[in-house]
């Protein structure tokens, strides 16, 4: 190897190591884009210091790139997002969020410096793409067949290949799509011709598996548009026909062989059919898993915050109170689900637009050059970049890759590349000497420095949040005070579900009797996110279990009128309002949580809960809403129970019970008359249970009283119950029977066999009635 070639090895070691950041494992994080954050800072940590040292190989392109819109619209838009800290809702979600934006900003800028030394840097680039690509596509068959060959019930949402999430698998494989394309044309090597086919139709059938729409539909249109450049470039007279032929049928042939595959797998091996996922493909709020409402919600923030937005990381704390109509307990939209948007709610408008305006001035660049291109095998590179972004854009538009190391990695090389063909032929001057580059390097080196320190903090955290988050998702607060205590409340001080962790902190002290301490921190959690209210909760719950009702009522009022979509908080609030006897609140809030909930059988039940705790028994409009939860829900006990209760009084319905208890005893030792006689007393007692009517026609039955039995049968019939009125329709049948009037039992065993599909109905049918 040369010398020249030794020293230049750094360069392309260094670009490869950037697209290794998506293969980074959790290690012990609760979320794996934190220690990929760590690794991506390390690498621009590692490119800088590498630039210092050689900084004179590398004026050119330095004075190249300081001289670019991107360079200085990204500066701006770093610098505007910095100025952010002073506005935002939450200080430290700014410090935790900027350092990603920089390392990413700084990671273009290396990448195209990098990039600028490569010989054939399409071709490496394309290699690297690839090379990562296959170890995705293995990762992903592997995880597929360990699932398939399981013994569990086989779910493709269980297949995640590198990324631990099939959206960002998918969409990582999509964006890679372009630059194998590109290989298949230009090699005149066969073996890597074909291996890259396979990948390519490998990958093609793997994004249809996931069942990520968006990586579907881009990388449909991704050969849309690779079958259209060709007829163009023909009909251009840049190609002869039977090479545009060949090139049309490797990306017509790739598809058309996954599509076949994926057809033959949907119908073998349970998996997602891609025609039926593109038929799922439609323009609107619910086919988009509420994206139209999320961005409904950063429309009307951005109307009212034009200039500055929330801060920049804070789009998940301000969402919650524009879409706390939507949002489902303390599950809030994180992210805007597009990052153009997202950019204009943290950053106003300003901010939006100057990130729009980098893709914008990337996309017109390549078109110019697509356009003014008179070579076909530039032409093509210009061609396969567009794509590859196009790719990138549509994923951005509906989904949040700007948060996800791994397809910043993939993001970075690309504008390398890009920015590399952008400046390859323009004329420049000298901005730098080798003490000027270095100094520029030192600086970038020591805000690396910075910001990866804030990654490495980020990633502690997470490490040991894990136990805390699943805790409380299960209700279990079993953590000691000495690993509480572990955990960083104040950098970060959310959680990354939005939750402040004081608060979370909170309810441990309060179990352990450091209640003065546990209010204190749910009170500073409030402070950290001042719109999940959560700590309103939390201390809305201290409260009433100290008996302090008025001041629970207070904090648990606030917490339900500003997220009242979130079942806690109105059975918090209902509990209050149940000690004051306040019988217009408890209406008011019913009504509110419908609003929002829908007819929900658990806000049914409290609101049942509520009336037979204030109401009296047998008050008309309690009957009344007892009945409509019946038939709403008549297969749940609970409120069938809370129906019978508000109907006719608790002590009737403890009286009915103890009766039936004993009535089945009389039934087991064969005692039916007197069975019947407690049975009937049950029933008179408690009319609306069916199971004292159907055991009193059951007693009557046995007795040999069949007419009888068929009144009490009768009863039973017509109810919402299911299992009941089947049970009564087949013994009214065998009744029938003893009492010779076969063609009548015949239509109910007719019935039953239809309705009921037991077996047991249709030996009874064919043993009576043919």
């Amino acid at each position: 190897m040369s010398l020249i070639k030794y020293n230049s090895l750094p360069t392309y070691i260094l670009l490869v190591l950037y697209i290794l950041t998506g293969a980074i494992p959790a290690l012990g994080s609760i979320d794996i884009l934190a220690p990929q954050w760590v690794y991506f800072g390390s690498i621009n940590f590692i490119t800088a210091i590498y630039l210092i040292v050689n900084s004179d190989k590398f004026l050119e392109p330095l004075s190249r790139i300081f001289k670019s819109y991107f360079f200085w619209a990204y500066l701006i838009l770093i610098l505007w997002a910095s100025i952010s800290y002073f506005y935002a809702i939450n200080k430290v979600e700014t410090l935790i969020n900027l350092p990603r934006y920089f390392n990413v900003f700084i990671a273009c800028i290396f990448s195209y410096i990098l990039i600028s030394k490569v010989i054939q840097p399409i071709l490496f680039i394309t290699y690297v793409f690839g090379g990562f690509l296959l170890i995705e596509i293995v990762a992903y068959y592997n995880d597929f067949f360990d699932v398939y060959s399981s013994t569990e019930y086989f779910s493709l949402t269980r297949v995640k290949g590198v990324s631990g999430n099939k959206n960002i698998t998918a969409a990582s494989i999509a964006i890679k799509i372009p630059f194998l394309l590109y290989l298949i044309n230009v090699t005149k090597y066969k073996l890597i011709k074909f291996i890259s086919f396979s990948i390519l139709v490998l990958s093609f059938l793997a994004i249809s598996l996931v069942n990520a729409r968006a990586a579907i539909l881009s990388s449909s249109i991704v050969i849309i548009f690779y079958i259209g450049f060709f007829i163009v470039s023909y009909f251009k007279k840049n190609i002869s026909l039977r090479p545009a032929l060949v090139s049309i049928s490797y990306g017509i042939v790739s598809f058309l062989l996954s599509f076949s595959i994926n057809e033959f797998l949907a119908t073998n091996a349970n998996t997602n059919s891609f025609t039926n996922t593109v038929g799922k493909i439609q323009f609107n709020n619910e086919a988009s898993n509420g994206r139209f409402d999320y961005w409904l919600d950063v429309y009307n923030h951005l109307k009212d915050n034009p200039v500055i937005g929330c801060g920049l990381g804070n789009w998940k704390i301000a969402s919650i109170e524009y879409g706390k109509r939507h949002i489902n307990g303390y599950t809030v939209p994180y992210h805007a689900h597009n990052d153009f948007l997202q950019f204009f709610s943290e950053l106003g408008i300003l901010g939006g637009l100057l990130y729009l305006s980098i893709f914008i001035f990337l996309f017109i660049n390549l078109l110019f050059l697509l356009i003014k291109s008179k070579s076909m095998e530039y032409s093509l590179i210009y061609f396969i970049l567009g794509c590859s972004l196009f790719v990138y854009a549509l994923d951005a538009s509906l989904n949040f890759p700007i948060a996800r190391p791994l397809m910043q990695s993939s993001l970075i090389l690309l504008i390398g590349m890009i920015l590399y063909l952008i400046n390859e032929n323009k004329n420049f001057k000298l901005l730098f000497n080798t003490i000027t580059a270095k100094i520029f390097f030192l600086l970038f080196l020591i805000l690396i420095v910075l910001s990866t320190t804030i990654h490495i903090i980020s990633y502690n955290s997470l490490t040991k949040q894990g136990k805390l988050l699943f805790e409380f998702n299960n209700n279990k607060f079993e953590m000691s005070l000495d690993e509480l205590d572990q955990i960083s409340d104040e950098f970060p001080n959310l959680t990354e579900t939005a939750l402040p962790i004081k608060a979370m902190k909170a309810r441990y002290y309060y179990l352990n009797n450091l209640k003065d301490k546990a209010h204190k921190f749910a009170s500073e959690g409030a402070k950290d996110n001042p719109f999940i209210y959560f700590p309103e909760n939390l201390k809305g719950q201290f409260f009433f279990q100290e008996g302090n009702i008025d001041s629970a009522y207070i904090y648990s009022k606030v917490a339900f009128e500003n997220i009242p979509r979130n079942k806690p908080h109105f059975d918090l609030y209902i509990k209050t309002l149940i000690n004051k006897k306040n019988i217009s609140g408890i209406e008011n809030a019913f009504n509110k949580a419908k609003e929002v909930f829908g007819d929900d059988s658990v806000i049914w039940q409290l609101y049942l809960q509520a009336l037979a705790n204030t109401r009296n028994i047998g008050d008309p409009h309690a009957m009344q809403q007892a009945a409509n939860a019946f038939n709403l829900f008549p297969d749940n006990q609970s409120i069938f129970s809370l129906y019978k209760i508000l109907t006719y009084g608790q002590a009737r319905m403890i009286e009915a019970e103890k009766i039936g208890r004993e009535a089945v005893e009389l039934y087991k030792n064969k005692s039916y008359d007197q069975a019947f006689i407690l049975f009937k007393q049950a029933n008179d007692l408690d009319p609306l249970d069916p199971v004292f009517p159907l055991n009193a026609g059951f007693a009557l039955f046995e007795s040999k009283k069949f007419e009888s039995a068929i009144s009490f049968f009768n009863l039973v019939i017509p109810t919402r119950h299911t299992a009941h009125s089947l049970r009564a329709m087949r013994y009214k049948a065998l009744s029938l029977i003893n009492l010779n009037k076969r063609d009548d039992a015949c239509k109910l065993l007719d019935y039953l066999r239809i309705k009921g599909k037991k077996r047991m109905y249709f030996q009874e049918y064919d043993k009576y009635c043919k």
